[in-house]
């Protein structure tokens, strides 16, 4: 083989993490109404910084399945509610997601 085992560890591991992120990330996290993560399956709070760790994870899904649908699906949506959350000015916070205007 000579790779050391290394493409039977990556395709082990890969597939353990596209498991992770299918059926507790979006399985569980993902908000269809709301078209955001939720900080834990029992609760609507939204955690920008978690949700911000969480799309780095969904990025490198998407270029490993070369697939634009987890970016328009999951990846725009989530980095626009990151947007929406963040305080410009004191009480003042962006209302438009930047992916739309």
């Amino acid at each position: 083989m000579g790779d050391g085992g290394w493409t039977t560890y990556f395709a082990t591991y890969f597939t353990t993490a596209e498991r992770n992120l299918e059926q507790y990330i979006l399985g569980r996290l993902w908000d269809d109404k709301r078209h955001r993560l939720h900080n834990t399956f029992a609760g609507a709070s939204f955690v920008p910084n978690k949700a911000a760790t969480t799309v780095e994870a969904l990025l490198l899904w998407a270029r490993m399945r070369d697939s634009n649908a987890i970016l328009e699906e999951y990846v725009a949506p989530t980095l626009d509610a990151i947007v929406a959350a963040q305080v410009h000015a004191p009480g003042q916070r962006r209302t438009a997601p930047l992916s739309r205007q």
